[in-house]
């Protein structure tokens, strides 16, 4: 029995390669269950990201690539109980971004 030491990959720049399967990583977001994988083409060098199906992303895992998982960030579910931003906000903290010194400024807010 042959084992496939490869992955179909889809190159934006290239279209379909077989890439060898330690150059590609799956990765998983555990919340919502969407797949996408990595890899660099063999072909043009570009560095490429592409969604796929849970059967496909776990079909590479199988094989031996690379798989990582991950969650959204935590702050997502932080509840924040302060004024929204408005436009005028906006505005004030684009200029501040503007000084050289901002971070300072920012950094010494309310002491």
């Amino acid at each position: 029995m042959e084992i496939n030491t490869h992955v179909i990959v889809s190159c934006p720049e290239c279209g379909q390669i077989r890439v060898p399967v330690a150059g590609v990583t799956v990765r998983g977001c555990l919340d919502d269950d969407t797949w996408s994988y990595r890899f660099t083409c063999e072909e043009c060098g570009e560095a490429t990201f592409q969604p796929t199906s849970s059967r496909r992303a776990l079909d590479a895992a199988e094989i031996g690539a690379n798989l990582e998982t991950w969650h959204y960030p935590a702050e997502l579910d932080e509840v924040h109980d302060g004024p929204t931003l408005n436009l005028v906000d906006e505005v004030e903290l684009h200029r501040a971004l503007l000084e050289p010194d901002w971070f300072d400024d920012f950094a010494n807010v309310g002491q």
